[in-house]
């Protein structure tokens, strides 16, 4: 099992980073003769620089046994750390970076630090932001549009959402239904109502609420509007209205589903978002 996470984790890393990284094993003699095995990399007319260790690396894994949330954190590391350099790409004219720019949700009030000079439009109580993909539309590999980068290519904030959201249709999207999942296992006849939305890695999936035409779509199937739970940036809640649930009932709803349960850099929203299918718009209602 080890030694497979360890190929894995490099095939993956190797998917999501610049070609011009070269990952390898390197064992490293430590205080007292302790051998140990480091995950290593090297840029063309750079040193090898040793990450992290194997076993830290693996012990993390096993809490949660997500290949793909090891991924995404090793490589923000390495971003902050500095070892990844931003690429010239981020230095590149507006047409051939626009197609790399995604759309993504953050809490507005929780990251305001962070906003001061990022590029954001305001949506509810959260804040879209912008992201450049540094490979293909699917890479976690990815870095914040500065408002220095905006000045930079000549562009404005109207101009950045637009190319943002059109490049967001290209992003594949799932609503699974919940219930139905779980017939399979107790085989009991569930009105199916509730669902998950978010997209096919489950990394920042709740921008898939940006997308009108798929919630749109839940909404005109069942003939009913939608409350959403975005209690986490990775995926939201979707349960359909009835005429039977209350404000009391949906804030029990919320509880069961609580931030509390999900890791704080994960946190999304405290509140409960409502989309109507005739005006095609949403808003807070608790």
């Amino acid at each position: 099992m080890y030694n497979e996470f360890k190929n894995n984790l490099i095939q993956k890393l190797k998917e999501e980073l610049p070609n011009d990284i070269e990952l390898f094993n390197k064992v490293i003699i430590k205080n007292n003769h302790v051998v140990k095995e480091f995950l290593t990399f090297r840029i063309e007319n750079m040193e090898e620089i040793p990450i992290i260790a194997w076993d830290n690396l693996y012990e993390d894994y096993k809490k949660h046994k997500n290949l793909e949330k090891t991924c995404k954190s090793l490589i923000q590391f390495m971003i902050e750390a500095g070892y990844i350099k931003m690429p010239e790409i981020l230095n590149r004219e507006w047409d051939s970076v626009k197609k790399r720019i995604y759309p993504y949700l953050i809490n507005k009030e929780w990251n305001q630090e962070f906003l001061e000079n990022i590029v954001f439009k305001s949506f509810l109580d959260l804040a879209i932001i912008y992201k450049i993909h540094l490979k293909e539309e699917r890479s976690m590999c990815s870095y914040p549009i500065s408002k220095e980068m905006l000045r930079n290519w000549e562009i404005n904030e109207k101009e950045l959402f637009e190319i943002a959201m059109n490049n967001l249709k290209s992003k594949e999207f799932i609503i699974y239904d919940i219930r139905k999942l779980i017939n399979e296992f107790s085989f009991e006849e569930i009105e199916n109502k509730e669902y998950v939305m978010t997209n096919k890695t489950r990394y920042d999936g709740a921008c898939g609420i940006l997308r009108i035409d798929l919630l749109e779509l839940l909404a005109q199937k069942h003939q009913k509007n939608i409350y959403i739970f975005p209690n986490s940036i990775e995926e939201v809640t979707l349960i359909l209205e009835e005429e039977k649930i209350k404000p009391r009932e949906l804030a029990e709803i919320m509880k069961k589903i609580s931030i509390k349960e999900i890791e704080q850099e994960l946190w999304l929203s405290n509140n409960i978002y409502y989309f109507n299918r005739i005006t095609k718009q949403m808003e807070i209602v608790v």
